[in-house]
């Protein structure tokens, strides 16, 4: 089986937000690339407040059965939290609103996947070894349509 199969979006994010796989591109705002910001040629850099790369709320991306999540990241700073990934989602159990999201607490030891399909709210929780600034960390997130989920950080 090829890695292709039943990938919706791929960001290499080397000088741009464009979907490598296909046409769920982003739009930056304060965000830079270059070669000192990547671990694989260019990366993105989030240099402002707010820093975000928005794909928008594309049909590809209302994934509500099984999904998984996975990238690279570097952490300068882990004061008031962040977010890696965020599809449309919402901190409340209010319908219609659907999505997911790995996320940051501000601490060093924790990372949460949250989903929220419809009203039905679930979160995992993982206390992780103390993260470091300027390290790179790979992650990965599967879940399934259940709201389950395992994880992978290295």
């Amino acid at each position: 089986m090829s890695l292709l199969t039943n990938l919706v979006s791929f960001w290499k994010l080397n000088g741009n937000s464009n979907d490598a796989q296909s046409s769920n591109n982003g739009s930056d705002t304060s965000i830079t690339y270059g070669a000192s910001t990547g671990i694989i040629n260019q990366g993105a850099n989030s240099g402002g407040s707010p820093s975000i790369i928005s794909i928008g709320n594309r049909a590809s991306l209302q994934i509500t059965g099984s999904v998984s999540v996975s990238g690279w990241v570097k952490v300068t700073n882990f004061t008031g939290g962040f977010e890696f990934v965020n599809q449309q989602y919402t901190n409340s159990n209010s319908s219609p609103y659907q999505g997911y999201r790995l996320w940051n607490d501000g601490t060093t030891t924790t990372m949460l996947w949250d989903t929220n399909s419809g009203g039905s709210f679930a979160r995992t929780t993982w206390t992780i070894s103390a993260l470091s600034t300027a390290t790179w960390y790979h992650f990965c997130v599967t879940s399934n349509s259940a709201g389950g989920a395992g994880q992978n950080m290295a």
